[in-house]
């Protein structure tokens, strides 16, 4: 009984560093601050987070952002071939 209670503690305390820190982000940008919050759920939800949040692990999910938004911004261009020539096309222009 007592070490559920620890537990709930625990995890009481971190889902509140959770919200602190996430609010404070969400005062300058707020699209981050969404986006860590999912973050920091999908590794509380996997059980990777088990104890107090310190300033690491937040500057580690920060740069994992990061990370992400850098593949995200990845762009693809495709240059084609402009071609002013009918000729390609097989249209008899003496017609």
């Amino acid at each position: 009984m007592l070490l559920q209670k620890e537990e709930k503690e625990v995890s009481y305390y971190i889902i509140y560093t959770i919200f602190y820190i996430v609010n404070r982000l969400a005062l300058v940008k707020p699209e981050k601050a969404n986006q860590l919050e999912n973050i920091i759920i999908q590794n509380a939800s996997a059980g990777k987070i088990t104890t107090k949040l310190d300033e690491q692990a937040i500057i580690a999910y920060m740069e994992q952002l990061s990370e992400l938004e850098k593949k995200a911004e990845t762009k693809i261009t495709i240059k084609r071939k402009i071609c002013d020539d009918d000729d390609d096309l097989g249209i008899d222009e003496n017609l």
